[in-house]
């Protein structure tokens, strides 16, 4: 490659990143002057998609399908795993806000009872005092098992 060459290959990349950087800039100027679409109340309250229409109904929380996949505050849980990860009785589940859906293993059975992890969190801490209280509990229960098998056994032999 000759001396020209590399003359002309410099000055097409030159004209090439100043075009670019023309059109980023008529880019943003166009942003500028545009007036913003006015919000809705069917907005995301984050970043002003359009909000899941079902969890606004069910949870009362405007937000889209993408910044609920980024809060984990916002995870569904099923009753079961609700009740044995934050040790809430029944009871308890029956008066929080759910999310039905179809039952995954067979339609035609009962729904499935979709709990938010934010409210499962608050009423756990209520009943609990925070996680160290959430974790001694689960200890507690543990030890007692451990107990209630050792009795079984013994029982047994």
């Amino acid at each position: 490659m000759d001396a020209d060459q590399k003359q002309r290959i410099a000055a097409n990349k030159a004209a090439a990143l100043a075009k670019l950087a023309a059109k980023k800039k008529r880019k943003s100027d166009q942003a500028a002057t545009q007036p913003k679409k006015p919000r809705t109340a069917d907005d995301c309250d984050t970043c002003g998609a359009l909000a899941d229409a079902a969890f606004r109904t069910a949870f009362s929380i405007q937000t889209c399908n993408a910044c609920r996949r980024r809060d984990p505050s916002l995870d569904l849980l099923n009753a079961t795993d609700a009740a044995r990860t934050y040790l809430l009785p029944q009871a308890t589940l029956k008066c929080l806000p759910t999310l039905e859906r179809e039952n995954p293993r067979q339609p035609t059975w009962t729904p499935m009872r979709l709990f938010l992890r934010r409210h499962l969190v608050e009423h756990a801490n209520r009943r609990w005092g925070d996680e160290a209280g959430l974790e001694a509990e689960r200890r507690r229960r543990a030890a007692a098992k451990v107990k209630r098998d050792d009795a079984k056994a013994k029982v047994k032999r």
